[in-house]
């Protein structure tokens, strides 16, 4: 309420414009077809993750635990991801308002540099820790190895993700929302938790193999992600 105050009383640099209050239904339309494949992909990734604690859940409660907590940890890595990701969209949508799209392609490769390096050393760094960051948490030994094993492939993962979080926010400031959700149905329904279930249901995997699934996740989705940018079809959109 503070802020439609200040926005009503033209104390913020976007101001009421001078327009009709009806509504704009073609600026409607397009933010729907823009917005949804997003709000489809976040729905995705939630029930993905859901599905797959359920394929753990046959290891017994000490591995949901392991997990668990090399999941509260992954969401210290993901904040300079999300960063990145909203710089990426930010520049790369700016950019190619201004009739830029050399300079939005240079803004995301950027982002996605500064990703990866960034997210590749919390990965590192919850490797090399992962037994005084385990003991932390617990004092069972069987939890501490097990926590120890997800954190260790978790970091493994990290330089793959750092692109997801990127170009996949790249491609969003482009109007290009689609794509990322297809890697995300690719990689985390159809090859994480697709794999998940044959190791498990017709190998008898152990865990680590079934965690390593994660690897890839998402490697397949930052193969997928850079070929779509790489491609340039995103800078020919209309949004």
């Amino acid at each position: 309420l503070y802020f439609v105050w200040l926005w009503a009383r033209r104390r913020l640099l976007l101001m009421p414009g001078q327009g009709s209050w009806r509504p704009d239904f073609d600026l409607q339309r397009r933010l729907v077809r823009v917005g949804t494949p997003a709000g489809i992909e976040s729905g995705l990734f939630q029930v993905g993750l859901m599905l797959f604690q359920r394929i753990m859940a046959v290891f017994g409660t000490n591995v949901i635990a392991a997990y668990s907590v090399g999941s509260m940890l992954l969401s210290f890595s993901f904040i300079p991801g999300v960063a990145y990701s909203m710089a990426a969209a930010t520049l790369v949508g700016q950019y190619l308002g201004a009739a830029d799209p050399d300079r939005a392609e240079h803004e995301g490769w950027r982002s996605n540099t500064m990703a990866i390096v960034t997210m590749t050393t919390f990965g590192i760094l919850l490797a090399v820790f992962a037994r005084p960051i385990a003991d932390v948490f617990t004092n069972d030994a069987e939890v501490i190895e097990l926590t120890i094993l997800a954190l260790t492939i978790f970091g493994f993962a990290h330089p793959f993700m750092a692109v997801e979080f990127a170009i996949g926010g790249a491609l969003r400031g482009a109007g290009d929302t689609i794509f990322p959700m297809i890697s995300v149905f690719s990689g985390l329904v159809v090859v994480r938790l697709g794999l998940a279930t044959v190791l498990v249901n017709f190998f008898d995997a152990p865990i680590d193999w079934v965690w390593s699934v994660l690897i890839i996740d998402y490697a397949l989705k930052a193969v997928l992600l850079i070929g779509r940018f790489r491609g340039g079809s995103w800078k020919l959109r209309e949004v």
